[in-house]
């Protein structure tokens, strides 16, 4: 069966490539990735996969599946890009590999039996749908989500930051300035922003904060009566937010009786739990990946973001390993360059290897349904001794 599988994506290797270059050159923002899904799910289709757009009301995503029933392997696609730098992330690889993988398992499911699903993922720049998706239930139904990252290095699934992204509102309760005692919404949203300092150095380098944005009427004539501060707070656990969260929410409400202002403080987006990768779906895709002719790969190799993977992961059995495609590994990640790179001939060697890798770890799980019993239980176990979800 996997030698089929390599048959067949040699048969459709220039379709690939094709398809990923013109993602490549559609550079489309959040969750306005119009042409971006309509290509994705037209090429899915004309490989007989059935397409749900507009999957749960996301405009830009959609739910692509071929084969009946259990097991249930998904592939995840990503296509959002930053229009004043280009897709320097190369998402074109990364749902390249993803819908290359789940062609070449499709072509065969009818054999294998089970199914291969393919979710499209907008978004990913500003937050990303995927903590939406799991909120609304789109994984409760699958037994293991498979991705890869188009990197210059090559390691296994490693971690990511957690993110709390809070909102804080200071409304004053004296409509105009006096001279008694008088504290604005602003003066407490300052002094908010300098106690959040203090209490994140406690945590040491294991949490910080950024996107910090202050938005506060604007006139001359008199103090302001509501100010609205975001952020987002990142941190190798979700525990630790957990604590920090605690901790703000007692010193807001400390400081509006302490300035007499109202206060009211809430998450402005969904939160994203740190990437729990399993390391029975790791070895196994580690192993079909040296059998695919990539052999030296590195230990886990976290990330320093928030990646709203995370929330899958702590769902289904999830992993995102990173993949070199390049042979010039100087090259900076995530920069033009690497972008620039994405659409030329160096890349499409290990672009099929990884795509080859992840369908061969697909049909593995297929194949053999203790694998994915025993990834499930890894991430049981972790579940019940780890406290990861907000």
């Amino acid at each position: 069966m996997k030698q089929e599988m390599i048959t067949y994506l040699s048969t459709v290797k220039d379709e690939l490539l094709k398809f990923s270059h013109t993602l490549h050159n559609c550079c489309e923002e959040s969750y306005h990735e119009c042409n971006n899904a309509k290509l994705i799910s037209k090429f899915l289709a004309m490989n007989n996969f059935n397409i749900t757009e507009n999957y749960l009301d996301i405009k830009t995503s959609f739910f692509a599946q071929k084969g009946d029933g259990h097991p249930k392997i998904c592939f995840l696609c990503e296509y959002d890009s930053d229009s004043n730098v280009g897709d320097i992330l190369a998402t074109n690889l990364r749902t390249t590999m993803s819908v290359g993988a789940a062609i070449a398992i499709g072509n065969s499911i009818d054999k294998i039996g089970g199914s291969v699903i393919v979710i499209g993922c907008p978004g990913e720049l500003k937050g990303g749908s995927k903590s939406i998706l799991v909120k609304q239930g789109a994984f409760e139904d699958i037994d293991t989500v498979l991705t890869a990252r188009p990197h210059v290095v090559t390691a296994e699934s490693g971690t990511s930051l957690a993110v709390l992204p809070i909102e804080i509102n200071y409304t004053t309760k004296d409509k105009y300035y006096n001279n008694n005692g008088f504290y604005s919404s602003l003066d407490a949203c300052l002094y908010t922003l300098n106690g959040l300092n203090v209490l994140i150095n406690g945590y040491g380098d294991s949490c910080f904060i950024n996107g910090i944005s202050i938005n506060s009427p604007s006139t001359p004539y008199f103090s302001p009566t509501l100010t609205k501060i975001t952020f987002y707070i990142k941190a190798k656990t979700m525990k630790t937010l957990k604590d920090v969260d605690k901790k703000i929410r007692i010193f807001v409400k400390n400081t509006a009786e302490i300035m007499n202002v109202d206060s009211e403080i809430h998450l402005h987006e969904l939160p994203c739990e740190e990437l729990v990768s399993n390391k029975v779906l790791g070895r196994l895709f580690s192993h079909n990946l040296k059998e695919a002719g990539i052999i030296n790969i590195a230990p886990p190799r976290d990330t320093h973001l928030g990646m709203s993977l995370g929330s899958v992961s702590v769902v289904v059995p999830t992993i995102s390993p990173f993949v070199s495609v390049v042979k010039d590994n100087s090259i900076e990640p995530y920069s033009k360059a690497f972008a620039e790179l994405s659409v030329s001939t160096e890349v499409e060697e290990n672009l099929f290897k990884t795509i080859q890798a992840l369908a061969f770890t697909g049909y593995d799980l297929l194949a053999r349904e203790d694998l994915i019993a025993e990834a499930k239980k890894e991430l049981h176990d972790y579940m019940k001794n780890n406290d990861v979800t907000y």
